[in-house]
């Protein structure tokens, strides 16, 4: 499976200059266009390390395709009971989830079509959100394998006032640590400092197979 793409960034950051300014305690122009970058940068590196969307985006699921005998809509190895409900569900990566665009199915000859909304429901209550094949639906048969199904929807946060305040302080404590340290990464910087990661924590998706999905950043 190839993971996930951003269809739509998000248009608003889950914090404000102004906001990072004060934090930061500048009261000078000259670092605006710095300040900015920081945002983008901490925002991604919060939702790369807890696998979940920030603010509002549409991101694209591609998934290998199904066949009678072998779904790997999940992975790992699944039996019994559980196998056969593993099967009609499929986790999509990057809570919250607000709801689906659509489902593309792709056949061996590369013909799309569209599967049917009526043919599933959408959980978003749970975390991953997922959709699940209503009774007496079936996957469609024949799909090529490679990125056989294609699922887009859209997720994240919609206002700043939504996104919880520990993930707020927790950008805000990275933009200044990147900002203090700016051509001087230490030796923690690839997994961002403690501090930050203690206040993430609890919101990383844990538990799933199929988390964390490489999120590719299509600019």
């Amino acid at each position: 499976m190839s993971g996930v793409t951003i269809v739509t960034q998000p248009t608003i950051e889950p914090v404000s200059g102004n906001q990072v300014r004060n934090h930061l305690k500048i009261e000078y122009d000259e670092d605006n266009d710095m300040i900015v970058s920081l945002i983008v940068a901490a925002r991604q590196f919060v939702e790369d390390y807890t696998g979940t969307a920030l603010m509002t985006q549409t991101l694209k699921l591609s998934l290998d395709g199904v066949s009678e005998y072998d779904v790997p809509l999940r992975d790992g190895l699944y039996v019994g009971k559980e196998s056969y409900y593993q099967k009609r569900i499929i986790y999509l990566p990057h809570p919250p989830l607000v709801s689906v665009t659509h489902i593309k199915t792709f056949a061996d000859d590369n013909t799309e079509s569209t599967f049917a909304a009526a043919n599933y429901h959408v959980d978003a209550n749970g975390t991953p959100g997922r959709i699940v094949l209503k009774d007496g639906q079936n996957w469609p048969t024949n799909l090529r394998y490679p990125n056989g199904i294609e699922v887009t929807y859209v997720t994240g946060y919609s206002t700043q006032q939504d996104v919880p305040k520990p993930l707020q302080f927790a950008i805000m404590q990275y933009i200044n640590y990147l900002y203090e340290n700016r051509g001087e990464m230490g030796t923690d910087a690839p997994g961002g400092p403690p501090s930050v990661r203690g206040l993430l924590q609890s919101y990383r998706v844990m538990g799933f197979s199929n988390f964390p999905y490489t999120l590719s950043r299509n600019f």
